[in-house]
């Protein structure tokens, strides 16, 4: 039986006495899988965090019943790269500083170099982390169908 998975996001903030602050919420309704890890990411190359794939396979989550993921920074100092990329195509890099985090709530990227118009979206082949300085902390949150 599938379980309901709730992702809230809640922003606090009055400036000028008025308040901006919201509660943004998303539900999954069909989790049947989840695992959550923390891994101690090294510099000089990327380690692997996540595999994607069209069918399972040992490590590999199959693309189609990919729901949600969170990968949190959990270095005090130092920050971490996070690469996502299709294979012999697309990659997009995003910086990590400590204690942020970032969400991912859909399996697929379009990346643009030169600026041009949107191409069409390329499935996720893997994502991965390097850290800067010194070895950091990366917590991973992953949900699926």
């Amino acid at each position: 039986m599938a379980s309901t998975l709730t992702v809230s996001v809640t922003e606090t903030l009055t400036l000028d006495g008025d308040n901006l602050g919201a509660v943004r919420s998303l539900t999954y309704t069909d989790v049947n899988y989840a695992y959550r890890q923390t891994l101690n990411v090294a510099t000089g190359s990327m380690q692997t965090l996540l595999t994607m794939g069209a069918a399972p396979a040992g490590g590999t989550i199959v693309r189609a019943n990919f729901r949600y993921a969170r990968f949190r920074n959990a270095d005090a100092t130092n920050y971490v790269t996070l690469r996502l990329q299709k294979t012999g195509a697309e990659t997009a890099y995003i910086k990590l500083d400590p204690g942020e985090f970032f969400v991912l709530s859909h399996p697929a990227i379009e990346v643009d170099t030169a600026g041009g118009a949107f191409a069409a979206f390329n499935d996720l082949d893997t994502i991965a982390a390097e850290a800067n300085t010194a070895a950091c902390k990366v917590e991973i949150f992953v949900a699926t169908a």
